[in-house]
C-alpha cells in the first residue's frame, strides 16, 4: 500500500517493488516486482532491482552506493578522532596550503557532503509488528526527520574548529 511516500511491507525489496504500483502503472510495477523477487531469491543487491522503483534521488539506507558511502565516512571519522585532538593538544596545525592542509579540507568537505546526503537518505519506520516496516522515500518526510534528529549533531561535528 502507498501513501504519500510511505510504503507497507515486510521485506525493503518486496516494499521497493510496491512502490511503482500507485506511480508508474502496473507494467512497470510487474517489471520491478520480478526483479525485486529475483533480487530477494539471490540475495543480490537492492541498487540493480529497485532503479526504477524508488524516487530519483533518494538514497536506499541499504544501496550499495550508501554502505560503501557509510563506511568511508568511519574511516574519515576514525582519523578526525585521532588526529584532531592530537593537533589541538599540541597546538600542531598543517601549515597553510600544504598536503596535509589540502587532506584536511578534503575531509571536511566529505562531513558536508555527508550531510547533504542524509537529506536524501530514505528511512524504515517500525510497523505494530516486528515484520511490518515502511520505507519512508518522500524528501521533505525525510529532510523533516533528519533537521529534528541529527543534523544540529552532524553540522557541529563537521565545522573545523581545529583550523582556527
Amino acid at each position: 500500500e502507498a501513501d504519500n511516500g510511505l510504503y507497507r511491507s515486510s521485506t525493503p525489496v518486496t516494499v521497493l517493488a510496491a512502490a511503482t504500483l500507485r506511480r508508474k502503472g502496473k507494467q512497470r510495477t510487474a517489471r520491478g516486482l520480478q526483479a525485486a523477487q529475483e533480487a530477494d531469491q539471490d540475495g543480490a543487491d537492492l541498487d540493480e532491482a529497485s532503479s526504477d522503483v524508488t524516487p530519483r534521488y533518494i538514497l536506499l539506507p541499504h544501496g550499495r552506493f550508501k554502505l560503501r558511502w557509510d563506511l568511508w565516512m568511519a574511516l574519515l571519522i576514525c582519523y578526525s578522532v585521532i588526529i584532531v585532538p592530537f593537533r589541538v593538544g599540541f597546538a600542531n596545525s598543517p601549515a597553510v596550503l600544504s598536503p596535509s592542509w589540502w587532506c584536511d579540507l578534503a575531509i571536511d568537505a566529505c562531513f558536508f557532503v555527508d550531510i547533504a546526503l542524509s537529506f536524501r537518505t530514505a528511512y524504515f519506520v517500525e510497523g505494530v509488528d516486528l515484520n511490518d516496516q515502511r520505507l519512508i522515500v518522500d524528501w521533505r518526510a525525510i529532510g523533516k526527520r533528519y533537521l529534528r534528529t541529527w543534523f544540529v549533531c552532524d553540522l557541529a561535528a563537521s565545522i573545523p574548529f581545529d583550523a582556527a
